[in-house]
């Protein structure tokens, strides 16, 4: 009877650690795969490449620039918006931002500030629409 009493802490003791041991696996498991996928800048890279998120910023790009809130998709002005703030532009503007959001999260950066210039590309949309102009 005695050494049934010795045995139940040591058994209890095991069955803790084991327990312990489980939970360390799972936490390290977790942490790989978030850098896999959460932390990971290529997986948002992958996403910037979709054409709806693509027309889903010009279109807010739109609203602010012209105060519309409809788009014109057959439009000779909405035409030279988009090729002002084409695609490629815009993808190159996603993946600094997700490089942005991410050195913040992981720690490597003490405060989040991401701004996008678009004075080039206003500079382009106005170009195009004094072609627009000129064009009978």
């Amino acid at each position: 009877m005695n050494q049934n009493k010795k045995q139940k802490p040591a058994k209890v003791i095991t069955i803790i650690l084991f327990v312990a041991l489980i939970i360390c696996g799972l936490i390290t498991l977790s942490g790989l795969l978030l850098e896999k996928t959460a932390l990971n800048p290529a997986f948002y890279h992958k996403l910037t490449d979709d054409p709806a998120l693509h027309e889903h910023i010009r279109g807010l790009l739109w609203q602010a620039l012209t105060g519309q809130e409809e788009q014109p998709d057959d439009s000779a002005v909405y035409s030279a918006f988009r090729s002002a703030f084409d695609e490629q532009w815009l993808t190159d503007q996603l993946d600094l931002a997700v490089d942005r959001v991410l050195g913040f999260v992981r720690g490597n950066e003490n405060s989040l500030i991401v701004n996008i210039d678009i004075k080039d590309r206003k500079g382009i949309f106005r170009q195009e629409l004094l072609l627009l102009a000129k064009d009978p």
